[in-house]
């Protein structure tokens, strides 16, 4: 790799001083919860903006025993290798709660067991309460318990192929219509989930960010409007039973969504909640992105959505098909797109199970275009967020007010960090975060980081 100039410092310790003296630095602040929004951006408990771009983790946590196989043998420190990271792991209720009224304490444990090792890397969490045509009783489908329907509509079910015309079958789309009509099955589900959310922040309370209420919410028989007012009411219920736990509420529009269908819910399920759609274009779900345009327009649309719901937007899921050609185009323009507003993205999915796994042969391309480097936290006002991928560069400017401790920058497996200029401060890498603590008497703060792997 060329050397790049100015370099104010290559790894471990850069400080800049004036003639003389040492430069006051704000006080180091640890990145931790309760998490919570503020103007109209992810914040920890000082304030530090959050930025979750990552993966989620993962396809194979869908079928029994539901945990991800990736953090199993070597998987976790190759894990380590990309991150940190922001994690969007997978669980289901039928995992939680496989039986009526019965929580599989095993299952927790090892949930807890797994996060916890995510946080010992670094890794930030949201939980994610997964489904995929309804539930456990269909086959090959995950999700809800196979209590949470009548088994007259699993003896129903003829499955049909691809699988997303399942989600037509009348049987499918009874389980959807009979869950959102009862509230007491909606509250336990929600109790599930708390469940889940509780056992985790006993092992790993600095990890968790927030939990996905529901993956992709589908209206079954009714039409998007009448199950918007049903889906809505599941958001309330859930931030009833999730109160008090300091995370934030991460809420998904109707799965028509990602057809284009507006959501017409029009209130979020607490002050400290993120809008959370997926980003599924359709010339990219036929594998031959081209139209940037749409794309531009199709987040700006789910920005002002969000802005309407006044909260942040965070996209749960995105990803290419693999085999096109301009795979890598496409997560390129996704995140220089979301890096103008400083909001989070999360890949699917980090396997090598699904069609888009960043583990799967042939993905590396597209893993690295995914896993890149980002400033995960701010401590400020963010002013400006840009990656240049074709050199390797990293440029962050924020202005200062109450928020606490320092401004954290992740390679996303890019290599080491050279700082090119720094305007006040120091910073300090520490092997997998650099850690830049401005002057405390600089209003504004600028960092140009250089990555040692931009090919």
């Amino acid at each position: 790799m060329m050397s790049r100039r100015p370099l104010l410092c290559r790894v471990l310790c850069c400080v800049l001083v004036g003639p003389g003296c040492a430069p006051e630095l704000v006080e180091d602040a640890a990145l931790e919860g309760p998490f919570g929004v503020r103007d109209g951006f992810l914040v920890d408990a000082h304030n530090g903006r959050l930025l979750l771009r990552g993966a989620n983790l993962s396809q194979t946590a869908k079928a029994a025993p539901h945990h991800p196989i990736e953090l199993e043998g070597e998987g976790r420190a190759l894990l380590a290798a990309h991150g940190p990271m922001a994690i969007r792991y997978l669980t289901s209720w039928a995992a939680i709660e496989p039986e009526d009224g019965v929580l599989d304490g095993e299952y927790l444990a090892g949930l807890a067991e797994r996060v916890r090792a995510l946080a010992d890397d670094g890794h930030l969490v949201v939980l994610d309460l997964h489904q995929d045509l309804f539930g456990v009783g269909f086959p090959g489908a995950n999700g809800a318990p196979r209590f949470a329907c009548d088994e007259s509509a699993y003896a129903a079910f003829t499955p049909e192929s691809p699988w997303f015309r399942n989600y037509y079958d009348p049987a499918v789309q009874g389980c959807f219509d009979a869950l959102f009509g009862d509230e007491t099955r909606l509250r336990q589900m929600a109790r599930a989930l708390r469940a889940a959310v509780d056992a985790v922040q006993a092992a790993a309370p600095s990890a968790l960010v927030g939990v996905d209420l529901i993956n992709e919410p589908h209206p079954g028989s009714r039409t998007p409007g009448a199950f918007d007012v049903l889906l809505a009411r599941y958001h309330a219920i859930a931030a009833e039973e999730l109160g008090g736990a300091g995370v934030v509420l991460l809420f998904e529009p109707n799965v028509l969504h990602n057809l284009g269908e507006p959501t017409t819910v029009t209130a979020a399920p607490s002050l400290s909640s993120a809008f959370a759609p997926h980003l599924y274009p359709a010339d990219v779900e036929l594998g031959r992105y081209a139209d940037v345009s749409a794309l531009a327009g199709m987040l700006a649309s789910d920005a002002a959505e969000a802005a309407a719901l006044g909260v942040p937007l965070v996209i749960g899921e995105y990803g290419p098909q693999l085999d096109d050609p301009a795979a890598v185009s496409f997560v390129e323009d996704v995140l220089a797109i979301l890096d103008e507003s400083f909001t989070g993205a999360l890949s699917w999915d980090w396997s090598a199970a699904s069609d888009r796994g960043l583990l799967a042969d042939g993905a590396e391309a597209v893993r690295k275009a995914e896993v890149r480097p980002h400033a995960r936290r701010v401590a400020g006002r963010v002013t400006r967020h840009h990656f240049d991928p074709a050199s390797a560069t990293l440029e962050v400017t924020w202005q200062s007010d109450d928020a606490s401790g320092a401004t954290e920058i992740v390679s996303g497996g890019w290599g080491a960090p050279e700082i090119v200029e720094l305007s006040d401060g120091e910073a300090v890498f520490d092997g997998r975060v650099l850690r830049v603590r401005p002057s405390a008497h600089a209003p504004a703060h600028r960092v140009v980081v250089a990555f040692d792997d931009g090919g």
